[in-house]
């Protein structure tokens, strides 16, 4: 072509303290700006999202679609997210997301659930554990699901980390759950200089019995 046309463009909302409250989402018709869905974004009194609406137009009106509703605790951390679905005329929970710190604000669990429309009750679905060290260095993240057979947890993955005495990462190791036993998958090690700029990276996976380079730089 020999002329820029319109295409789609988002329109943004601020509120006094320049927290995003609404995107506005619009197409070209060709001679107009059509409407075609936005998101809506309400704040408690920390600024914290404590709702986000998204709705589509229909051409007339505007239609939910679905919503996230957040909360916070008195260090405003964010605890749970419930994910809900517009159905017919009422929202209806599908997923919720749901957040643990320790004393030093880091988070320490994070559970999945989803929602027993039949039942009307929580299901969950999946967590990770991250446990750190004196350093607030997170040195191992576990990933576990949720066994329906058994009610329990059963561990998956795992991804363990070591630091230096300068908190600097050194090495990553990533194992996975086999039966009873964590196997050894793939590694990392940094190497630094006395300034602690890194000056060296490995990454090796495990064949069964030592481990195999595969890159370096």
């Amino acid at each position: 072509g020999t002329a820029w046309t319109n295409d789609d463009r988002y329109l943004y909302t601020y509120d006094s303290n320049n927290n995003n409250t609404q995107y506005l989402y619009q197409t070209w018709s060709g001679t107009a700006w059509t409407d075609n869905s936005r998101s809506t974004y309400t704040y408690d009194s920390n600024n914290n999202r404590i709702e986000s609406l998204y709705e589509t137009f229909s051409g007339m009106v505007w239609v939910n679609n679905s919503k996230y509703i957040s909360t916070y605790d008195a260090n405003n951390n964010l605890t749970q997210e419930t994910y809900q679905v517009w159905v017919v005329a009422t929202w209806v929970n599908d997923s919720r997301s749901t957040y643990t710190y320790d004393a030093n604000d880091n988070q320490i669990i994070y559970l999945s659930e989803t929602w027993d429309i039949t039942n009307n009750v929580w299901k969950n679905s999946n967590q990770y554990l991250i446990t750190y060290d004196a350093n607030d260095n997170p040195t191992e993240y576990l990933f576990q699901s949720w066994d329906t057979t058994n009610n329990v947890w059963k561990n998956d993955y795992k991804y363990s980390y070591t630091y230096n005495s300068n908190n600097k990462l050194i090495d990553g190791l990533y194992q996975s759950w086999d039966i009873s036993v964590w196997k050894n998958e793939s590694r990392f090690t940094y190497v630094y200089n006395a300034n602690n700029d890194p000056i060296e990276y490995l990454y090796q996976t495990w064949n069964g019995s030592i481990w195999v380079n595969v890159d370096m730089y």
